[in-house]
């Protein structure tokens, strides 16, 4: 498990361990049942995914209330 020590800066694609890590040091079967659902992997090749930790940071946004979820940009909105 990574700390903030040895790891200073976080990568902008995440393993699902280190997403999982990333997020708050919770184990990945909570990752995949509470985080998956609201925050899609990207796929890297057929049989490998990552996150993206802008994606992360927004999901943690929404579950401390920063950010609702209506009040996001979507990027395919018009202007």
């Amino acid at each position: 498990m990574p700390d903030g020590d040895r790891m200073p800066h976080w990568p902008p694609l995440m393993s699902e361990q280190l997403a999982a890590d990333y997020c708050g040091q919770m184990s990945v079967g909570l990752f995949r049942s509470v985080v998956v659902p609201e925050c899609p992997a990207v796929p890297l090749s057929m049989r490998r995914v990552a996150w993206a930790k802008e994606d992360l940071d927004r999901w943690i946004a929404r579950r401390r209330g920063v950010v609702a979820a209506s009040e996001e940009k979507n990027p395919w909105d018009p202007e």
